[in-house]
Formats: C-alpha cells, sequence, structure tokens
C-alpha cells in the first residue's frame, strides 16, 4: 500500500483536530474550546490580553497572529503564566472549521502555527 505525504498530513491532523467533515458541525466557540479541553481560567486569561470573541469562533480565527503572540506572552493564570500550546491549538481549529465550512478542499488549507514556544 502506497501512502502520500498528503494522507498522513491529513491523518495526523485528523487525530488532532477532528476530520475534515466534522469541521462543519462546530456552530460556537465553545465548541472549539470543549474539544481541546481549555480550562474556563486558562481562556479568561487569554481573553484578559485580547477581549473576549463572545461565541463566534470567527474572531478567533481572524485574530492577528502578533495578538495571538503578545497575547500568549502577557496572560496569567492564578497558577502563573501559561504556554502558548494552551491558546493556539484552539486558534488553529478556528481558522480550520472556518474553512470547512467556507468550502475550502482539506488538500487547498494552508495551516499556519503562528506562536514560537
Amino acid at each position: 500500500m502506497v501512502t502520500r505525504v498528503g494522507e498522513l498530513a491529513a491523518s495526523s491532523m485528523a487525530a488532532l483536530f477532528g476530520t475534515w467533515a466534522s469541521m462543519t458541525q462546530m456552530r460556537s466557540l465553545d465548541d472549539l474550546l470543549d474539544h481541546f479541553n481549555v480550562d474556563e481560567p486558562v481562556w479568561e486569561a487569554f481573553e484578559a490580553q485580547v477581549g473576549s470573541p463572545g461565541a463566534d469562533y470567527r474572531l478567533l480565527a481572524a485574530l492577528p497572529q502578533v495578538a495571538l503572540i503578545t497575547a500568549c506572552g502577557n496572560a496569567m493564570t492564578a497558577s502563573g503564566p501559561f504556554t502558548p500550546i494552551q491558546a493556539t491549538p484552539a486558534e488553529r481549529l478556528a481558522r480550520r472549521v472556518l474553512a470547512a465550512q467556507s468550502d475550502v478542499r482539506e488538500e487547498d488549507f494552508i495551516d499556519v502555527i503562528g506562536v514560537d514556544p
């Protein structure tokens, strides 16, 4: 059996984010946060830096990378600062959901990881 690199990438992304088809079922930011089990204090610390997008995941998807990086660098929880890995999966998922719901094919989607740990 021959597996292409794109197929491997798609299967690893599905393991993290869910299938491309499942993205069309997500309707709110809470769906994305629940997908990654983001704790409320972590999300509140992030929101304290960039403001609340409410329930609209599209606002998170549109967040400029510089704002995301700054927010991750400045956010504090009760236990101290948190790492970007706690916020960026939800932002990446928001962009994937927006693309899937806009009829972008998975193979045409370009995933950008905007935060260096």
